[in-house]
């Protein structure tokens, strides 16, 4: 199964993320592909926000980002994943086609 997640969705109320979250993403890694969302459209920005896999010890994935004017509908279908964790607020801006295939849950039902 491949997961699509946001960065966002793993961050606590304090913005960093905790021991569980990443040993939680370790299991599911162990037989599934993560695959992180980055939110954040400029290169650089994405590369920042990427070095939270290796301060935090998450396990290792593709991170993806929208590009060159690329929708999330558009992301979505060229990532091609089973279950996305992140928001609501993308996931209901997709056609419902994609819906039908990506089935969206929140971080603590992985």
């Amino acid at each position: 199964m491949k997961l699509f997640i946001t960065f966002n969705s793993l961050l606590s109320e304090d913005g960093s993320i905790s021991d569980s979250v990443a040993s939680k993403l370790h299991n599911f890694s162990k037989k599934n592909e993560v695959v992180y969302l980055s939110c954040l459209e400029i290169i650089e920005e994405v590369r920042l926000e990427a070095k939270v896999i290796i301060k935090y010890g998450l396990p290792y994935g593709k991170v993806v980002f929208r590009v060159d004017g690329e929708t999330y509908e558009q992301l979505f279908l060229r990532i091609n994943p089973e279950v996305f964790v992140g928001s609501e607020e993308i996931y209901q801006g997709l056609s419902e086609e994609i819906r039908n295939k990506v089935l969206l849950k929140r971080f603590e039902e992985l």
